[in-house]
C-alpha cells in the first residue's frame, strides 16, 4: 500500500527518474526506514527535524556539529557510493521519504569532523578540544587494518555477521545488491563487501542448542578439539547458512541442514556450519571478482572465528588460497587508529601505518586432498541448493512468514 501511495505522489521528472531505474529505486524505496516511518508513524514523521546514524548522533552530542563521516553511510539512505556523497538528484530523496536538510553534512575520510565540547566532555570524560576524525565502518576499518590495499587481497571477518571485502580504486556495484560497495578508509577507494547476516552467529546458535550441561565456553573448546578429526565434507552433512535471507542473492532463502543419518553427532554439525559459512563467502568472492575483473591471491581472516585452527584450515582449503591470521584481534580498531594517525602526521602513508601496527601470526596453506573434496561439494552440491529448493522455500513462507524480495 505504501509503495502504491508513493507512486501516486511522484510526478514529472521525479516519476520519470523513478521509472527509468525502477528495479533499483523501487527496491531501496521499499526498504527505506524513512518511508516506514512516513506510512506507519505519520505523527512522528511530521515532527522529525533531523535523521542521523549512531555516529552522527555521537558527533552531535560530543562535538555539537550536525556532521558525519562519508565512510559511515550504510543502509537504505540516499547516498551515492560512487561519489561518496548524498545524491544530487532531488527525486531520490522523495523516493526514500526524506529531505536533504534533514541529513548531516558529510566529511571526507581522514578529515576533522569537530572537537570535543564542554558538554561532550561532561557526557563522555573525553578531554575538551580532542579532535574527532572521519573514518569508516567497522568492516572497512578491518579491511585497512588487515593490510588490504588492492583487489589481489581480501579480508574475511568471521564475526556475528560474516563478511568478505577487498579494496579497489574504481567504483563497482551490483544493482541487485548481491554485494555492497562502501567507501574505503583509504581516500578515493572503495570496499566491495559480501555479507552473511547470520555468520558466526550460527556458532552461537549451535552452542545454545547443544551446550546444555557443560556450559558454552567449555563446549565450544571441546568442539574445536574434536572437529579436526571430522573429515572435509562433515561425513556427508551439509548446511545452507541462510538463517536470515540474503535479499539480493537468495530472496527466498532459508537455513537448511541436509544429509542427516543416525551416525552423525554434534561435532559433524559444527564442522558443517563452519564449512557452510566459508562456502557462502567464496560465492561472494566470485561475485566480486567477476564484477571487478580481478583475482584475489591472498586472504586475511579476522574476528572471533579466526582463533580456531580448524576454521582457518578449512577456509584455506575451500578457497584454495593461503589464509593469514593476525597477531592482534582488534583489527577494526587498528584500521581506525591508522586513519587518525594519518591525520595527526604519525604516518606518511597508509601502508606505513599498516606495517607499524599489523603483524602476521600464522599462514594456513591449502591441502590439495581437502581442496579436491571441497571443490566437488561446492560446485556440485552447495551451488545447487537454492535453485533446487527455491519452490520449497517459497512454500514454507506460508508458515514461516514472508521474505524480502
Amino acid at each position: 500500500e505504501a509503495m502504491e501511495a508513493l507512486k501516486k505522489e511522484l510526478t514529472g521528472v521525479d516519476l520519470a527518474i523513478y521509472l527509468y531505474d525502477y528495479a533499483f529505486f523501487s527496491m531501496i524505496a521499499y526498504r527505506s526506514k524513512f518511508n516506514w516511518i512516513k506510512y506507519n508513524e505519520p505523527e512522528i514523521y511530521a515532527k522529525a527535524k533531523r535523521y542521523v546514524s549512531l555516529t552522527g548522533y555521537l558527533n552531535l552530542k560530543l562535538c555539537g556539529v550536525f556532521k558525519d563521516a562519508r565512510g559511515m553511510q550504510v543502509g537504505y539512505v540516499p547516498y551515492q557510493a560512487k561519489r561518496q556523497d548524498w545524491y544530487r538528484i532531488k527525486g531520490v530523496f522523495k523516493f526514500m521519504g526524506i529531505r536533504r536538510d534533514q541529513l548531516p553534512d558529510l566529511v571526507p575520510l581522514g578529515e576533522e569532523i569537530g572537537r570535543i565540547t564542554e558538554a561532550g566532555h561532561e557526557a563522555s570524560g573525553l578531554p575538551v578540544g580532542l579532535p574527532v576524525i572521519a573514518s569508516a565502518g567497522d568492516k572497512q576499518c578491518e579491511t585497512l587494518g588487515g593490510g588490504v590495499f588492492d583487489p589481489s587481497q581480501a579480508v574475511i571477518s568471521y564475526g556475528t555477521m560474516a563478511t568478505l571485502g577487498t579494496t579497489i580504486m574504481h567504483h563497482i556495484e551490483d544493482k541487485k545488491l548481491k554485494f555492497y560497495t562502501f567507501a574505503s578508509c583509504v581516500p578515493n577507494a572503495w570496499n566491495p563487501e559480501y555479507s552473511i547476516y547470520r555468520g558466526y552467529w550460527l556458532v552461537t546458535w549451535f552452542c545454545q542448542q547443544y551446550a546444555k550441561e557443560s556450559g558454552m565456553p567449555e563446549f565450544l573448546d571441546r568442539m574445536n578439539e574434536e572437529v579436526v578429526n571430522v573429515p572435509p565434507g562433515s561425513n556427508g552433512l551439509l548446511v545452507f547458512p541462510f538463517w536470515t535471507i540474503h535479499p539480493g542473492l537468495y530472496p527466498h532463502g532459508k537455513g537448511m541442514i541436509a544429509g542427516w543419518v543416525d551416525r552423525h553427532t554434534e561435532v559433524d554439525l559444527y564442522r558443517a556450519i563452519l564449512e557452510s559459512i566459508a562456502y557462502a563467502l567464496r560465492e561472494g568472492l566470485e561475485l566480486i571478482e567477476a564484477k571487478s575483473r580481478t583475482k584475489v591471491q591472498k586472504l586475511t581472516v579476522v574476528g572471533g572465528g579466526s582463533k580456531s585452527d580448524a576454521a582457518m584450515q578449512l577456509t584455506a582449503d575451500i578457497f584454495n588460497l593461503p589464509i593469514i591470521r593476525l597477531v592482534s584481534g582488534e583489527v577494526s580498531a587498528i584500521g581506525a587508529a591508522i586513519n587518525a594517525g594519518m591525520w595527526a602526521g604519525f604516518y606518511q602513508s597508509y601502508e606505513e601505518g599498516v606495517r607499524a601496527m599489523t603483524h602476521e601470526e600464522r599462514v594456513f596453506w591449502p591441502d590439495a586432498r581437502n581442496v579436491a573434496v571441497y571443490e566437488d561439494i561446492y560446485n556440485k552440491i552447495y551451488k545447487k541448493v537454492y535453485s533446487s529448493n527455491e519452490k520449497l522455500f517459497k512454500e514454507l513462507e506460508r508458515y514461516s512468514g514472508k521474505s524480502l524480495e
